[in-house]
């Protein structure tokens, strides 16, 4: 397992938009251990609503351990 560690997180709100007309659309990569995540939100028009973009440092399993961090449950899970 590798985690993640969120580094950046540009939302831009650039119009309204109804919870009952959304489109999303996104798109992953990964560069060595950079993962930047892209969200588009479009209205029924094709419209872009909000842009958003997360770029995350990731890290293996023992650098994870060695940090604090030892799992990340799902909700539901035990």
């Amino acid at each position: 397992m590798i985690s993640l560690g969120i580094t950046y997180l540009p939302i831009y709100y650039i119009m309204c938009i109804e919870l009952k007309e959304i489109s999303a659309w996104c798109l992953a990569s990964q560069r060595r251990n950079i993962v930047t995540i892209h969200l588009t939100l479009e209205n029924s028009k094709g419209e872009v609503c909000d842009e958003g973009e997360a770029i995350y440092f990731t890290f293996g399993p023992d650098k994870a351990k060695e940090m604090g961090f030892d799992s990340c449950k799902v909700e539901g899970e035990e």
